[in-house]
């Protein structure tokens, strides 16, 4: 008896167990309807939420790090009851709720203004939720509730700046002048992107020093679509000799009551010392030296001489030829003749035609030594 009665438990157990779970479960939610029954619900949405909302931010963009708009709402009323009270929230990082009373007759629509909300950095570029709540019977719960969700524009910088600065090189010389102009425009897309209180500063930077200061220069307000031009000169010394040189535009201004502020380098220069006119020295041909012709003289032949004591006649050798013969003076001055024999030959002049001709006979010895040599080694495989 007690075997089938543990046996029936067993076998039994897991159903008992599911249908209690399941009579727990029903009476849970039983209680939870009369309790939800018996309290006041946390919001309640009336039968008439008829109105109909449009919106628009000024200004509609903003630069990176946030700043303060302005929402414009307007709210239509398309039911049948007075609107005594709007309630505007934003799920921004600093939040934002504030509400408006007043009245909004059936088939009216007001302009609701709400100033000074603040968008940080972590509002632009991101999805945020547009709440507006009415009231129309007086009690603490809305009556109608509409939600948009919208993202703040945001730029990292509204304006484009660039230069156009000559001479267009990035190597430069101390007594150049360096000179254009630097244009800036404002290139937001949003609506009411407004440039104000530009103020700009030109700088020539020296390896990181800012050493030459411009009048900085006041232009306003500058909207979409327009731009300043800021002319440049500046003429380089001894002092701005470097491998880093660049021209800074600071920008002062004011975005949606936010002071910004911002450097804006041109591309780095070198600057050498200017170089020096080098003068090249004038080169003379070479004169070569006129050949005088060459003259041969000839020995003049012996001259008989008389000895007055004995009156024999001797022969005697001429005397040498000198520019200042000195001769005894009786003697006659021997005269000298050109005579036209050619030059003699010189030695060695067929030297080149000599060592050609040598070479080539030892050419053909080496050739005929190598075919002979080549006879013998293919005979002697013959053989074998």
């Amino acid at each position: 008896m007690k075997m089938k009665r543990k046996y029936f438990i067993q076998m039994h157990m897991p159903k008992l167990a599911w249908k209690a779970a399941a009579a727990r479960l029903v009476s849970l939610l039983f209680a939870a309807l009369l309790l939800s029954a018996q309290l006041p619900p946390v919001t309640a949405l009336a039968a008439n939420d008829d109105f109909s909302m449009t919106y628009d931010f000024y200004p509609g963009g903003l630069g990176h790090i946030g700043g303060y708009v302005r929402l414009i709402l307007r709210v239509k009323n398309e039911g049948t009851a007075n609107i005594t009270k709007v309630d505007v929230v934003i799920n921004l990082k600093d939040g934002f709720s504030e509400h408006w009373e007043g009245t909004i007759a059936p088939g009216e629509e007001k302009k609701l203004v709400f100033d000074n909300i603040r968008f940080t950095g972590s509002d632009i570029n991101t999805q945020r939720v547009l709440l507006v709540a009415i009231n129309n019977d007086g009690d603490a719960n809305p009556d109608g509730m509409q939600t948009e969700n919208f993202t703040m524009r945001g730029s990292g910088v509204p304006y484009r700046l660039t230069y156009d600065l000559t001479p267009r090189r990035s190597t430069l010389h101390t007594g150049d002048t360096l000179s254009g102009n630097i244009y800036i425009d404002n290139v937001s897309t949003a609506d009411g992107m407004v440039i104000k209180n530009l103020n700009v500063a030109v700088i020539v930077d020296v390896n990181g020093a800012e050493n030459h200061f411009m009048p900085a220069r006041d232009f306003g307000d500058l909207n979409l679509g327009e731009s300043v031009t800021v002319p440049f000169s500046y003429t380089l010394t001894e002092q701005d000799i470097t491998d880093r040189l660049r021209i800074n535009c600071s920008l002062k201004y004011s975005l949606a009551g936010v002071n910004y502020g911002g450097s804006n380098y041109s591309i780095v220069y070198t600057v050498t010392e200017a170089p020096r006119a080098t003068v090249s020295p004038t080169v003379r041909p070479t004169e070569r030296p006129t050949e005088r012709p060459r003259e041969t003289h000839t020995a003049a032949p012996p001259t008989a001489t008389v000895t007055p004591e004995s009156g024999a006649a001797s022969t005697a050798p001429a005397a040498a030829v000198s520019p200042t013969p000195e001769l005894p003076q009786d003697t006659p001055v021997p005269t000298l003749e050109a005579s036209p024999s050619p030059l003699p030959a010189v030695a060695g002049a067929q030297a080149p035609l000599g060592i050609t001709l040598i070479l080539l006979i030892i050419i053909i010895a080496a050739l005929l030594l190598a075919i002979a040599v080549l006879i013998f080694i293919l005979l002697k495989q013959k053989k074998k």
